[in-house]
């Protein structure tokens, strides 16, 4: 997602953040470390199986240079 506006809740929540994991040369393993997650969750969120919180949503895009809104 191509945004110069800070990301709201809802952009988040409809964000494709493996696509920006991949594009910044970034694994799975690597974000599970930076966010404090166990691999096995970061996989499930990956793979649809879970539902990320909107507080892990933030840090990520945090993490990957995005812009969240307050």
């Amino acid at each position: 997602m191509q945004n110069t506006e800070p990301f709201t809740d809802d952009d988040l929540r409809a964000w494709d953040w493996r696509a920006d994991l991949k594009a910044d040369e970034r694994t799975i393993p690597w974000l599970a470390r930076q966010t404090g997650r166990a691999q096995n969750t970061v996989y499930l969120y990956a793979w649809g199986k879970a539902t990320p919180t909107i507080e892990w949503l933030r840090e990520v895009a945090r993490i990957l240079g995005k812009s969240v809104a307050a």
